[in-house]
């Protein structure tokens, strides 16, 4: 939902992750899309296919939250 949005703010303790890749599912078209186009390649891949899940913090570092705030 999060690569969907324009702007994405996000509290301290939020995970981003993709729930399709847990039940071994591809993730949908836009999803999967979406993701790729706004992450660097190899976070996007690892986030894609091996269902890594990664912080708040490392999804504003990588460009995917606009804003981190405390909880």
């Amino acid at each position: 939902m999060a690569s969907a949005c324009d702007i994405v703010v996000v509290a301290e303790h939020a995970v981003f992750a993709l729930p399709k890749v847990a039940r071994c599912l591809v993730a949908g078209v836009g999803g999967m899309f979406r993701t790729a186009s706004r992450l660097p390649f190899n976070a996007a891949m690892g986030h894609l296919l091996t269902h890594r899940e990664f912080s708040a913090q490392r999804g504003y570092e990588l460009g995917l939250a606009s804003e981190v705030v405390p909880a």
